[in-house]
């Protein structure tokens, strides 16, 4: 993985039917710097016509195995912290 390859952001998040159940958080790993290219085309002269966009999310080998290695970080994150263990 490269330097500023992905960002994991970390957010509170109520977890269960009511907000007051129970708390935890979300984990998203977020690439900052894809090699994946998409594009974007006008579809017509008309400006009122909305424009075709391709995105291409993850076309990139670089860009999954990237995307896989933020995953299993977020993984052994929760793993190796007992509280986020779910009693069941």
């Amino acid at each position: 993985m490269g330097v500023n390859a992905l960002s994991l952001s970390c957010a509170p998040s109520p977890i269960g039917k009511y907000e007051s159940d129970y708390y935890g958080i979300i984990v998203l790993p977020t690439l900052l710097r894809p090699k994946s290219r998409g594009t974007i085309k006008l579809r017509s002269a008309n400006w009122w016509d909305y424009p075709v966009i391709d995105n291409f999310y993850l076309t990139h080998p670089h860009d999954v195995s990237t995307v896989m290695e933020g995953l299993k970080y977020a993984y052994d994150l929760k793993v190796s912290i007992p509280s986020f263990h779910c009693q069941s």
